[in-house]
Parts: structure tokens; sequence; C-alpha cells
């Protein structure tokens, strides 16, 4: 990694432990700057302001959250659903620090309108991903939002049901094949 791409990727990581502390509100682009060992001006050189760091932060999660993603699909030999699978357990399984962040931005990221631009464009690149994985759409659809809603009860902190493990498996196995070409709408001829 280059030395810019260090900075940029320093400053980031500086960013989201204050945000994790102190909320979106709270970071002062200083404070950044000094956790980050950079000057105020070098920040600046990456980010032209604050509004400009919180999106970075925004797709830096992204992007990880879409590694974390793909090295589970590559895990998985099994198709189609793999993209499915691997995007329901990157969601059911977050790393602790990802978690924190996530929990800090949203609580906070309806001040900044770009931000729903960009969580929207990588959501809508998810969904043509899931549509694409080899399996009834709808099928995707059920999966990824069922994910979702077991994914958002764990950030806010609500127990997991006393049945979670069956409800994943059951999800999981939504996405093989068979399970999932018999829940196809029939073709009219």
């Amino acid at each position: 990694m280059r030395q810019p791409e260090r900075t940029k990727a320093a400053i980031l990581a500086a960013a989201e432990l204050i945000l994790i502390k102190k909320g979106l509100r709270g970071m002062t682009l200083e404070e950044v700057a000094a956790a980050a060992a950079v000057s105020k001006g070098g920040l600046l050189h990456h980010f032209a302001g604050k509004d400009e760091l919180i999106l970075g932060i925004l797709e830096r999660q992204m992007s990880e959250f879409e590694q974390d993603v793909e090295r589970r699909r590559q895990e998985d030999p099994a198709e189609p659903g793999a993209y499915t699978r691997a995007f329901l357990r990157a969601n059911l399984e977050p790393d602790e620090h990802a978690s924190k962040v996530c929990i800090a931005f949203l609580s906070e990221s309806r001040t900044i309108p770009a931000s729903l631009a960009v969580a929207q464009q990588h959501c809508n690149a998810w969904r043509q991903r899931l549509e694409n994985d080899g399996i009834d759409p709808v099928v995707a659809a059920i999966v990824r939002y069922a994910g979702d809603g077991l994914m958002f009860s764990a950030l806010w902190g609500m127990p997991k049901p006393d049945n979670y493990d069956a409800i994943v498996e059951r999800l999981l196995q939504l996405t093989q094949a068979a399970d999932a070409k018999c829940l196809q709408a029939p073709s009219t001829v």
C-alpha cells in the first residue's frame, strides 16, 4: 500500500473509532487528524470536509462488507445460490467493529443526504447480484430481507429468537437449487 493510501486508511480508521465513541455530531476533523497522526491539512488533502470524511467511512464499510461477502462466496462451491448464502452469512456474522460503526452511523446518517445515495447505490448492486444468483429472485429477496431483519435485531441488542439456528438453516436451505426451483412461480405457456 502506498503512503497516501496508508494515510487515508489511518484517517478512516481513526474516524471510525471516534464515530463509535462520540457519534457523527461529536466527531471533529481536528480530533480525527490528531488520532490519525496527521495535520488537519493532511486530512483535508484526502477529505475536503466532514461530509466527505463521513462518506469515506460509509464507502469503506460497504467495501469491507462486499469483500467479506466475496470471500464467503468463494468458500461456497455450490452454485447456484452461493452469493445469496454468502450475503446472508456476512449479514449474520459481522465483525464487532463493523457492527459498532454501523450502529453509530445509522443513528445520525440522515443528516448527510449524500450518504443515502451511496447506500442506495450499494444496495442496488447487491440486489442485482442476488437476483442473478441462479435462484428464484423472490427467494433471494426473502433470504436477504429476513437476514437484514435478524442482523438489525442483533445490532439493536434484541435477543435472538429461541429458534434462531433453525431460522438461519431454513434460509440457507431456501438457497439450495432444488428448493429454490420448487419455489419458483409456474411458467405460463
